[in-house]
């Protein structure tokens, strides 16, 4: 990896293992609620993850992390070119013992489909930029750090960002869906996702719902988007005891 991203991975490795700031906008627990799903079979030990734009912008801002948009758009820009998903597939035994399937056989087995039903199997190593690369090498060692024995499992794998008409064939802010499958099992996410979005609000009661929403499901009425507070009013200063 360069010499000028690489001081910014260890920034973000350090925001990843640390909890989030309770202050920043986008949070990041609700947004990998968002990016990850997994199996539903009590064997089934798959999970996918999204790693969209928004996870590593989130994830820099977690802690305050003293860096420049500049440092931080130059690190993403790296990255646009490719949907990146972190996938591990595995199953439980009998008597509870898991087993994991290999990188080439989990690599044989997934595809990204749009929502127009077209497929996107992964690039091949030599369609991804080096500095890419040494960021998954970089990141292994903090998800074994964050999930034990099946972070040692976890694999990545890079897709194309945009199908060919360059659209984006997946937007965390934009109306549309996808599809990563792994084998004939299908996670589907629906976009835009609620915790990069300000949140809304029912004029019927009030209550704040999911920014992804257009409607309230209780009362079938249209949402607000919810106005942020304003600020505070600076207050007077106090009178001087002395009479000066």
């Amino acid at each position: 990896m360069s010499n000028r991203l690489l001081p910014l991975v260890v920034v973000l490795a350090l925001a990843l293992a640390a909890p989030a700031s309770a202050e920043h906008k986008v949070q990041l627990t609700d947004l990998i609620k968002d990016l990850q799903q997994q199996g539903q079979q009590a064997d089934d030990l798959s999970l996918v993850l999204w790693m969209p734009v928004e996870f590593w912008q989130a994830s820099f801002a977690a802690n305050d992390v003293p860096i420049s948009s500049k440092q931080v758009e130059e690190f993403i820009s790296v990255l646009r070119p490719y949907l990146m998903v972190a996938a591990l597939d595995g199953k439980l035994g009998p008597l509870g013992a898991p087993t994991f399937v290999s990188e080439q056989v989990l690599r044989a087995q997934i595809k990204v489909v749009d929502s127009n039903g077209r497929s996107y199997l992964p690039l091949a190593d030599d369609k991804i930029a080096a500095d890419v690369k040494n960021l998954v090498q970089i990141m292994r060692p903090i998800f074994i750090n964050l999930m034990g024995p099946m972070g040692e499992n976890i694999r990545f794998f890079m897709f194309p960002a945009r199908d060919a008409d360059g659209k984006e064939i997946a937007n965390a802010t934009s109306q549309g869906s996808f599809d990563i499958l792994i084998g004939d099992r299908r996670f589907h996410w629906r976009l835009p996702l609620g915790s990069v979005l300000a949140r809304k609000v029912c004029p019927e009661d009030g209550e704040a719902l999911s920014g992804a929403w257009s409607f309230c499901p209780w009362h079938g009425t249209k949402l607000k988007t919810q106005e942020a507070p304003p600020p505070a009013a600076a207050k007077p200063p106090k009178p001087d005891p002395s009479g000066r």
